[in-house]
């Protein structure tokens, strides 16, 4: 209790040095350095760190919150609600508990944030992805292990597990303080979105290509295509709205053109090489299917098996380690309203989707879905991708509501460079 009242001060103190732009920028910070293995305790609860700074920013924003509710909202408070009443059905209560703590209050922290906030994570999120990005590809080069220098803390054995580093062809998959390359990727791939729109022309091409070179050093395929995805649908918009598109095509160019074809052959002699890690990790995501009949409404699906670790259960044709899958991780574990609830709110959270009108967080929660399928929710990437679906939801509500002086249109922001003054909407 003691090591999360600190943190909670810490937090505080972080954000409210940082000014109200900086808010969501000290978030961000605070959530990557802090690794998944430190964690404080309420008695036998853990509590993350990302709940902790969620908290810190909610405190800090709560009065000037946006008003108005959206779809999306209600869709959460149904999965929270949902998950609490499954853990009558013998759902794992650290389960209910990881929904409440890393997506609800994850999610109402974005959504707390105020025009001047998301106009100042618009402009720095890109470079907070650019550093993490470069520190990715050094990881990758030279071998270093964040989780050995930073082994304070403990968090039990699953909390032990995200130290160790892991490999692919024998080459290290960088994951700096995230725990999982998969989460590391998929992160930076989401950062990419905010490189991608805001900033001069040369800050985001420098920005961009650092992000890139971080996802790729993750060898993360699904992160690979999260990042295709930003850099297509910021390539389409920027045709909509006659913006410069030099910054985009280049990473888009160099991606698809030289890096993902040599990716993609590596992956495929891999995948021919049954005993190889590619393809059993295919093989293992294809048999996760035959689980879906297991599903129930509401709590642990049927047929579940103890597995002799507390709350960790197995199914016919699914390993009892790990079911990366989001939406049947769910249902296995929660039922089908929980898994529902958490899908529909993550895809109404990138809506409406208008291509002139697209700000860069519906960009970056709208290519996450994807790589939601072959990902469990873990470590920060659960919470930094509820993070920015919040304020992607804030952002759309302080669009529509006219009573608001200068609310910000959600495809009319004009992200400029900070040192070009506070970002305002164009005028119709």
């Amino acid at each position: 209790m003691t090591v999360a009242l600190a943190l909670l001060v810490a937090a505080l103190a972080a954000m409210q040095t940082s000014g109200a732009r900086g808010h969501g920028v000290a978030w961000l910070l605070l959530v990557a350095v802090v690794p998944p293995w430190i964690v404080g305790y309420a008695g036998a609860t853990s509590i993350a760190f990302p709940f902790i700074a969620s908290l810190a920013l909610a405190m800090l924003c709560w009065r000037a919150r946006p008003r108005g509710l959206a779809a999306a909202d209600w869709l959460v408070a149904v999965m929270t609600v949902s998950l609490v009443v499954s853990t009558y059905f013998g759902t794992p209560t650290y389960l209910s508990w990881q929904g409440i703590s890393l997506w609800t209050t994850c999610y109402a922290a974005g959504r707390l944030m105020t025009k001047r906030g998301l106009n100042g994570f618009a402009n720095w999120a890109g470079t907070v992805g650019a550093v993490l990005g470069l520190l990715a590809a050094s990881q990758l080069l030279f071998s270093f292990d964040l989780g050995v220098l930073l082994s304070w803390g403990n968090a039990g054995p699953p909390g032990d597990a995200w130290r160790l580093l892991q490999f692919r062809n024998e080459i290290v998959r960088s994951e700096l303080t995230f725990g999982h390359s998969i989460a590391l990727g998929g992160t930076l791939a989401m950062l990419l979105a905010f490189a991608c729109n805001s900033g001069s022309r040369r800050r985001r091409l420098v920005t961009s290509m650092s992000i890139l070179a971080g996802v790729l050093a993750t060898q993360s395929r699904g992160a690979i295509l999260a990042a295709v995805l930003v850099l297509a649908l910021s390539y389409v918009k920027s045709r909509a709205t006659h913006a410069t598109r030099f910054a985009v095509v280049v990473p888009l160019v160099v991606l698809l053109g030289v890096v993902l074809p040599s990716l993609v052959n590596g992956f495929v002699l891999g995948g021919e090489d049954q005993t190889s890690e590619v393809a059993q990790g295919s093989q293992y995501r294809v048999a996760l299917l035959s689980t879906v009949a297991f599903v129930r409404p509401f709590g642990l699906g049927e047929g579940a098996a103890a597995t002799g670790i507390p709350g960790v259960y197995n199914w016919t044709g699914a390993y009892s380690y790990s079911l990366d899958n989001t939406p049947l991780y769910l249902g296995l574990y929660a039922g089908a309203v929980v898994a529902a609830a958490f899908m529909m709110a993550a895809l109404l959270s990138a809506g409406p989707f208008k291509l002139d009108r697209l700000s860069p967080f519906q960009i970056a929660v709208a290519c996450q879905l994807p790589v939601l399928l072959i990902v469990a929710p873990i470590t920060q990437l659960q919470s930094v991708f509820w993070f920015i679906a919040g304020q992607a939801v804030s952002c759309t509500v302080l669009a529509r509501d006219t009573s608001v002086k200068d609310s910000p249109q959600v495809s009319q922001l004009t992200i400029k460079p900070p040192t070009r003054g506070v970002a305002r909407a164009r005028p119709r």
